[in-house]
């Protein structure tokens, strides 16, 4: 297979999977390596297409047209435990965590796609987070990051901010 087609076949199984896709997943079913898939990924972003690395895998990044975007600004310590409390009071209360931000002394504003859902993305993610020895970006300023959530009405915030503020996660 040529490798403009590989890549045009990996962005059509992206656009149907519905899901990120792991990297490794789309190498064996091209019989590529990871890093063939990794080249290819940069050449579809090149072409403009939004292709978004996850903890889950790739996808391609839709707008939002449905519900209110929010930040709010977090704090807890190091326990993944406090992570993952944190995350499951936004997805309780129908929020859904898009990103996570944090603003590094040097490097200024780093931000990964989360694109957490429902509870089996966090069980997901933080299993990743524990497998492979990983640490969150909020480590890297003492805790202290912002979520970009998606909730259907202010309602739906505020319910999500008492609870964090709760827990005392609310910064």
């Amino acid at each position: 297979m040529e490798s403009k087609d590989r890549r045009d076949e990996i962005l059509e199984h992206l656009k149907q999977a519905g899901h990120p896709v792991k990297g490794s997943e789309l190498a064996k079913m091209f019989a590529v390596s990871r890093q063939v898939i990794v080249q290819d990924i940069a050449l579809i972003r090149a072409k403009g297409i939004s292709v978004v690395a996850t903890p889950s895998g790739y996808m391609i990044q839709t707008p939002i047209t449905t519900g209110v975007l929010k930040t709010i600004c977090c704090k807890h310590g190091q326990r993944i435990e406090e992570l993952e409390t944190e995350l499951e009071l936004i997805i309780s209360f129908g929020g859904k965590v898009l990103d996570v931000v944090v603003e590094h002394p040097i490097y200024g504003e780093i931000r990964a796609v989360l694109n957490i859902n429902c509870l089996m993305d966090i069980k997901q993610f933080i299993n990743q987070v524990k497998s492979q020895a990983s640490k969150p970006l909020s480590l890297l300023t003492e805790g202290i990051h912002y979520h970009t959530i998606e909730v259907t009405d202010e309602s739906m915030y505020e319910s999500i901010i008492n609870a964090l503020n709760q827990h005392h996660y609310l910064y």
